[in-house]
């Protein structure tokens, strides 16, 4: 019977962790390397997935998981406010014609 229990505990933690969204973050919260794929390791927290560059990292942003958080919000705000940048056009090169 106690096997059983363990293997219930087992499916509904990983139907859990199926709920979870990844937020997809590319550069390490904690480091601020980028990720590589073989060797990222992933932790869930408030029912988001967090990739980080290795284990160890992982360690350190369970520490005060916030502050990191934080981190990769503000830097999908730079990365947005960056893109903005690139596909606005120059007003200068519309000069002479209306859009």
């Amino acid at each position: 019977m106690h096997e059983h229990a363990d293997m219930h505990k087992n499916m509904m933690e990983q139907a859990e962790q199926s709920k979870a969204e990844n937020v997809g973050n590319k550069i390490c919260p904690v480091s601020g390397e980028k990720i590589i794929e073989e060797f990222k390791a992933t932790y869930e927290y408030k029912g988001k997935i967090y990739n980080f560059c290795c284990a160890s990292c992982v360690e350190e942003f369970k520490k005060d998981p916030e502050k990191y958080i934080k981190k990769i919000e503000e830097e999908e705000k730079a990365a947005l406010k960056e893109e903005n940048k690139v596909t606005k056009p120059d007003s200068d090169t519309h000069k002479g014609h209306q859009h």
